[in-house]
């Protein structure tokens, strides 16, 4: 009788074991979640990041110091420029590695592999626009320039190292409750950050819904409330407005220069629909004595946020502004000689096509009056069984 006692007991523990490390549809193994060692109190909050810390990697060749301030942006110093990156890249790992992870299958049109079938629609959408074809265009040709190749090569270890370091009870919280582990970084994923703000900035259109106002309430209506611009408005500064200083000639500009450095030229060039939220005061100007930039990119408050502020030196480079995580490119910022800004007007950027194809086959389609051969590309999508 003793020997059923301790079967059953056996059976009932071993398949409470079982059910408490298998995922339930949307819900992550219990059992690992709650685990003391790999679970989410791994991830209550921890003592503060001391401001004078140094982190220590063994590909660096020099030493690299970080110091976080109050605001917890880290201050990285380094001895030359591939330490600079790489720290750079470990460090952004630490405060943001799930939100790269996101932001990468997000643009490689991969979310269903975490995620489940819910998401098949979304990568495929993503897959359809282009941003996967247009992330690995733009590697490849970074790839190509031997400056860019250091930056992006060593942004990449710098995450891979971060990864590396840490066990599963590290983890991030959001890759516990999906259930799934942080893959090696690469130089792929270090340039997704042009595809992802490309998607996110010139998306705006609504033709579907124009168009059927139009037919609803006619042409004349249409245009009273829907006008399009004759680009005769000076929405800044007055037409002939008289000014009272020497313009400045436009330098010119170097065979290469830094990253950081590039400042949009358009905005040295007269276009008739300039205008945004962003504004510029002279240091006689303003309370503190100094030059203000103020500059609103135009983009939803997301949490995290987009953006990750880091301040990065160099022997040749003294840059600090925001980064999208996952990309070492300074977007926003300021160095020694300048600052900048981006900004967006959402302008309609979308067009609609009705395609018509030849035959049933597809093989070619119908554009202004000719016929086109159609370009197959087999995509593969991997499914996460969930439950």
């Amino acid at each position: 009788m003793k020997f059923i006692g301790f079967f059953l007991s056996f059976f009932i523990t071993a398949s409470l074991i079982t059910l408490l490390n298998m995922p339930f549809d949307n819900i992550p193994p219990i059992g690992k979640l709650l685990s003391p060692h790999q679970g989410f109190w791994q991830n209550s909050e921890k003592e503060p990041i001391s401001l004078d810390q140094s982190i220590e990697l063994i590909e660096l060749k020099e030493a690299v110091t970080v110091q976080f301030d109050e605001l917890l942006i880290p201050h990285i110093n380094a001895k030359n420029n591939e330490d600079l990156y790489m720290t750079q890249g470990y460090v952004t790992a630490y405060h943001r590695l799930w939100q790269m992870d996101f932001y990468a299958r997000v643009v490689m049109g991969r979310l269903s592999e975490v995620v489940g079938i819910k998401a098949l629609g979304y990568d495929r959408l993503q897959r359809r626009l282009g941003l996967k074809d247009m992330t690995l265009k733009l590697h490849d040709g970074l790839m190509k320039d031997a400056y860019y190749a250091s930056i992006i090569s060593a942004y990449t270890n710098g995450v891979n190292a971060y990864i590396a370091s840490l066990s599963q009870g590290d983890y991030p919280i959001e890759f516990k409750l999906l259930d799934y582990e942080p893959e090696k970084w690469t130089t792929v994923k270090t340039c997704m950050a042009y595809a992802l703000l490309a998607s996110t900035l010139s998306r705006s259109e609504a033709d579907i819904e124009h168009t059927n106002f139009r037919k609803m309430f006619g042409e004349d209506l249409f245009n009273i409330l829907f006008p399009e611009s004759d680009g005769t408005s000076a929405p800044v500064i007055p037409r002939d407005t008289p000014f009272d200083f020497e313009p400045v000639s436009q330098p010119q500009k170097p065979e290469k220069f830094e990253a950081q450095h590039i400042v949009n030229e358009s905005i040295s060039k007269q276009n008739p629909l300039n205008g945004s939220n962003n504004f510029a005061i002279d240091s006689t100007k303003s309370k503190s004595g100094h030059a203000i930039l103020a500059n609103e990119p135009d983009l939803e408050l997301t949490a995290p946020s987009i953006w990750y502020a880091s301040h990065l030196t160099s022997p040749d480079i003294n840059v600090m502004g925001v980064t999208v995580p996952g990309t070492p490119v300074i977007l926003i910022g300021f160095n020694d000689s300048i600052s900048w800004g981006v900004t967006n007007s959402p302008r309609d950027q979308v067009d609609w096509f009705s395609v018509i194809f030849k035959d049933a086959s597809r093989k070619e389609y119908l554009y202004n009056n000719q016929w086109f051969k159609t370009e197959q590309i087999l995509e593969e999508i991997v499914i996460k069984e969930c439950g």
